[in-house]
């Protein structure tokens, strides 16, 4: 791997990592916001954009890691 390619692929894994911190909070802002919600449709919508949020979060865990694999040379992880 070219030095300027891997130097771009460390910035895309920092940047990664950024949105996965970011992630956390709001998925946790987000739980404490279904808490204080009662039952019914805005709860049933907010439920539904957390599982959004954790699906995506997943998506962009296994694309640092990804990431991360390729940097290192790491065979890939099996399934947890």
């Amino acid at each position: 791997m070219g030095e300027l390619v891997k130097l771009a692929e460390w910035r895309h894994l920092a940047v990664a990592k950024r949105h996965l911190a970011v992630g956390d909070k709001c998925i946790v802002r987000q739980l404490h916001a279904i808490a204080k919600i009662p039952s019914g449709p805005e709860h049933s919508l907010a439920v539904s954009v957390l599982k959004n949020m954790v699906v995506s979060h997943g998506l962009m865990l296994r694309h640092k890691d990804q990431i991360e694999r390729e940097l290192t040379r790491q065979p890939p992880k099996p399934p947890a």
